[in-house]
């Protein structure tokens, strides 16, 4: 887990480590505020350089200003004071800075300080915030930040999820009043987090500073981000969300103020963005079709995925094996990954080797048996649970029941039985149509990962679930783009042309092919059948020396002479009909 300000910390620390000097003055920015309630600007930071950050023409109305900070890859720190290097208590570091400036009673400007100790010139995004003395003051009841007032996030990303921690805020009040208590009211503030999607495979800078625009005050937020429902229960300064690697984010959160008389006031914290990856290794963390064995991988399963959407009935052994693979591949991940201590390389050797030796099990099970009515259970199966886990990806897995473990695991099994329980009767149909979905969906698999769309979370989102320790608290709001849809209504696509094509292609045919094993025992019959006729001959037979005077056996009977000897056909009869199937 990757902490944002410790990472930044430590960033800042190194580069002081290595350089020998001071840092210089830069030209400060001025920001005339007035009355108006967002100010902006984009500049250049030069390297090794302090920028004085001052706000001018504070109006009498306004109590607080929030500075924010931000640039795309490089650290920078935000300080009250130009002293560097500075005390964590006076300085926010990292890509999303952010501080509180209390205003006094006749204060009619505001200063801060940017420090950049890089050798190099950053970009940033710098943003004024200005709030009346009604408004609540977020991160203004801190309890674990070192800032006293610390309206900045912290975020931890992982690579199944993010959490986004921020403090309590604090009830507004006038230039020269007192500072409220922090245990009084606290049932009074409701906090909501925010989520704002990037472009796909946009990591452009511009496009980085737009989003983060987009969430600076609490109405843009409102107007362009999507809610979420991803609070602990205990903390409840966390929120947890499912991660969605090479996928920009920019989150937020808006604290909402009601006050004894029903009045509502608004306020919004620093945001703080992530591509759901270590940024400075993006080629081996976002790009993660770089790799020649991933690009393989992809190229495979979509080949196979297409011939088991428009073939897989036809060749129903075949199926077998593909649908035993996916069911046990799934099942070795998960097991691999929850209880064993494995590289990521020889977890997925293992995952590999378990789903062939189950794909080739069930395979056998169809070969030796060949029932099936038994054999197509699985294939129901993992249909059931593909159709569960894309209901479970629209906005209905976010509902609030299903934060429950317990019902969340038994509304994926009970889908995955009511499948198979209602289209088993028309097994056939339950064969060609698990075929023509699973079959579309791995077929999309390769294009998923180069255009880097969110599809392939329907299944992993459900495996995250089962990993994640308290994943149950996560929210799995996703970044439905217009890459997804036009992925979504190609699978679409895949799974009707599937569907009818198979239907009409197996119409006069018999159901089921018969069981191999089956075949090649009726096949031996037949060629043991064969044998047996060509020993044969077709000549009464013959009387030995030994044997009595007699034409026949019922020459004692009916005197021996003057009766002609009847012939009987003596050629063996044929084998029973079920030997010429």
């Amino acid at each position: 887990m990757i902490y944002n300000c410790f990472i930044a910390h430590v960033a800042v620390f190194l580069s002081i480590a290595q350089s020998a000097y001071q840092l210089q003055p830069a030209p400060k920015v001025e920001a005339t505020i007035g009355t108006s309630k967002v100010f902006s600007t984009a500049v250049e930071l030069p390297a090794n350089s302090t920028t004085q950050f001052t706000a001018l023409g504070i109006g009498a109305t306004l109590r607080y200003l929030v500075f924010e900070v931000h640039t795309q890859v490089e650290p920078v720190t935000l300080s009250y004071h130009s002293d560097y290097p500075s005390k964590v208590t006076d300085s926010d570091s990292g890509t999303n800075c952010g501080l509180v400036s209390l205003l006094d009673a006749f204060s009619v400007e505001a200063t801060t300080f940017i420090h950049n100790p890089l050798n190099k010139n950053v970009s940033a995004l710098l943003v004024v915030l200005s709030h009346g003395q009604e408004d609540p003051i977020p991160g203004g009841c801190n309890m674990e930040f070192p800032v006293e007032i610390s309206p900045f996030l912290r975020l931890s990303v992982s690579r199944a999820d993010v959490t986004v921690e921020f403090q309590h805020a604090s009830k507004g009040y006038p230039r020269d009043g007192a500072q409220p208590h922090c245990d009084r009211g606290l049932s009074n503030f409701h906090y909501q987090t925010y989520v704002y999607y990037l472009n796909q495979r946009d990591y452009t800078e511009l496009h980085y500073f737009d989003g983060i625009s987009r969430m600076i005050d609490a109405q843009s937020i409102k107007e362009n981000a999507h809610a979420v429902h991803g609070h602990r229960e205990i903390p409840q300064t966390r929120a947890l969300l499912l991660s969605y690697p090479g996928e920009g984010a920019v989150f937020n959160i808006i604290v909402r103020y009601e006050s004894p008389d029903g009045e509502v006031r608004e306020a919004a914290y620093v945001p703080i963005a992530t591509y759901g990856c270590t940024w400075f290794a993006r080629e081996k963390g976002c790009e993660q079709m770089s790799g020649g064995l991933g690009m393989v991988f992809a190229i495979v399963i979509t080949l196979v995925g297409l011939i088991i959407c428009f073939r897989g009935h036809r060749l129903f052994t075949f199926s077998m094996f593909f649908f035993g693979f996916l069911a046990f591949a799934l099942m070795s991940f998960v097991l691999l990954t929850k209880y064993g201590s494995f590289s990521d390389t020889d977890r997925d050797v293992l995952t590999f080797v378990g789903g062939a030796l189950g794909g080739i099990l069930w395979m056998g099970f169809w070969w030796f048996l060949g029932v099936p009515v038994i054999s197509i259970i699985l294939s129901g199966l993992v249909f059931g649970f593909l159709l569960a886990s894309t209901l479970l990806f629209t906005p209905f897995g976010d509902s609030y029941f299903l934060k429950s473990d317990f019902i969340y695991w038994m509304f994926l099994i009970c889908i995955m039985l009511i499948i198979v329980i209602l289209l088993l009767p028309v097994t056939k149909f339950l064969s060609i149509l698990s075929c023509a979905v699973v079959g579309g969906y791995c077929s999309i698999i390769a294009l998923d990962l180069y255009l880097k769309t969110s599809l392939s979370f329907i299944i992993l989102n459900v495996l995250k679930r089962s990993l994640i320790e308290g994943g149950y608290h996560a929210s799995n709001e996703v970044p439905f783009q217009a890459n997804d849809v036009i992925l979504s209504l190609t699978w679409a696509t895949l799974c009707i042309l599937g569907l009818l094509l198979q239907l009409r292609f197996e119409r006069d045919r018999p159901p089921f092919p018969q069981s191999p094993y089956r075949n090649w025992l009726r096949e031996r019959a037949r060629r043991a059948g064969r044998r047996i006729a060509a020993t044969c001959t077709c000549r009464a037979p013959q009387a030995s020396p030994s044997a009595p005077p007699f034409r026949s056996e019922t020459d004692p009977l009916l005197g021996g002479s003057g009766h002609t000897v009847r012939q009987y056909n003596t050629m063996p009869e044929p084998p029973p009909p079920y030997f010429n199937d």
